[in-house]
């Protein structure tokens, strides 16, 4: 299985219920536990951030591990775990705490599983960078109140002052600007990431308009395709019209938000069907997660995206009618959309941006855009002069969220 976002570093911290998965927070079932020179966290969340290649049978006070041909028991109460039946000390018990099975991450990760581990614990002042110091303890190694453990694939992960920084800023509560969130999916078993940013307009209780962000097939971008490409351009429309974006996660890779090649539509299988609704189920549950945390005027959602994602602009209201207000899809093409979802799209105002040097043949967008105006869709042009595949619908993004508000 193939998925857009696969996670490089985690980091626990002690007394805090969040983990973060890269810059993206993970809601843990507990705080993580101080002990010794590691933490203890809930064994269920481990297995969850490391999922689908870790599995887990948990039972009781008993959990087993399973990934990459490792086979990882543990027992609360015990200080050893068996590695394939082979029994290895560690540096703390694991324990229950209010009914949850908590492990000690550092060391069941680096010998059960030989990923890279630090710890603030461990440390020596030299190896916290020099701005890093003094952040939580003027002694420059933190407490072990202010314990970090890394846990990461490679080498190359760390603990410094702009980690340190980053969590500060998210335990005094920023409310403003660029948040990272995951979601657990029970579909493809995986923890999935989004991105919003919230402008500081923003009131708590009081309805927003929201614009969702669908990124394109690049497989090692996901939801920060479009930070990518348009820098902090989105960011400065959704502060200069008010808006709530949403930065979405196709799921799998090319899954085209649902929008299934014909061929899988027609012979196949069940497995091959699921791959592909994921993308859509994942928006879905995207747009269902900002809801719950923000006020969002339901009436005044606006989708848009690029390439692959302006493929899904196309799809996604013809298989959730009425939930989106009108669209902008970038360089789309609509040759693999079937002729009764084009029908669904009869009425709805659409903006389309395109570039004339698109690496795809711009007589492609002029044959959608006939199609479209066959189907009945409002549609009004935003063509780049020069402008290609990837990037032609930043130089537009003013234009795009201007028609969005003359169709608020």
């Amino acid at each position: 299985m193939n998925f857009y976002y696969n996670r490089e570093t985690l980091h626990f911290t002690a007394n805090w219920d969040v983990a973060l998965t890269d810059r993206y927070q993970y809601l843990m079932a507990g705080a993580a536990l101080a002990a010794g020179h590691d933490l203890l966290i809930p064994a269920q969340d481990l297995q969850r951030l490391y999922s689908p290649e870790m599995k887990i049978q948990l039972s009781g006070e008993k959990a087993v591990f399973v990934m990459n041909d490792r086979t990882v028991q543990v027992e609360s109460g015990s200080d050893r775990m068996f590695l394939n039946g082979n029994p290895v000390r560690l540096s703390a018990e694991c324990r229950m705490e209010n009914g949850l099975l908590y492990v000690p991450v550092g060391q069941l990760m680096s010998l059960g599983f030989e990923k890279t581990v630090r710890s603030t614990g461990e440390l020596t002042p030299s190896y916290i960078s020099p701005e890093a110091k003094g952040i939580y303890n003027p002694g420059g190694i933190l407490s072990d109140e202010e314990m970090i453990v890394a846990v990461g694939e490679h080498d190359g992960c760390s603990i410094d002052g702009a980690l340190l920084r980053y969590i500060d800023l998210i335990r005094r509560g920023k409310r403003y600007g660029e948040q990272y969130r995951t979601y657990w999916m029970d579909g493809p078993q995986k923890v999935i990431p989004y991105i919003t940013y919230i402008p500081t307009s923003y009131q708590p209780g009081e309805p927003a308009k929201m614009v969702v962000f669908l990124h394109g097939g690049s497989y090692d971008l996901g939801e920060k395709y479009a930070f990518r490409f348009a820098g902090h351009k989105l960011q400065m429309a959704c502060e200069k019209y008010h808006y709530i974006l949403l930065c979405a996660n196709a799921c799998t890779l090319l899954s085209s938000y649902g929008n299934m090649p014909p061929h899988i539509q027609a012979c196949g299988t069940e497995e091959e069907k699921q791959y592909y609704q994921w993308g859509d189920d994942s928006v879905m549950q995207a747009i269902a997660e900002v809801k719950k945390e923000y006020a969002i005027d339901e009436k005044h959602i606006y989708l848009m995206g690029n390439s692959m994602g302006a493929g899904g602009t196309f799809y996604l209201p013809t298989v959730h009618p009425g939930m989106f207000r009108a669209l902008a899809p970038g360089a789309g093409s609509l040759k693999v959309m079937c002729p009764e979802h084009l029908e669904a799209l009869d009425g709805m105002p659409i903006i389309y941006p395109a570039g004339t040097e698109d690496d795809f043949g711009f007589d492609h967008i002029l044959e959608s855009r006939d199609m479209l105006t066959a189907a009945g869709a409002e549609v009004e042009m935003a063509v780049v002069g020069g402008g290609h595949h990837l990037d032609a619908w930043v130089d537009v993004i003013d234009d795009i969220f201007r028609f969005f508000e003359k169709h608020a």
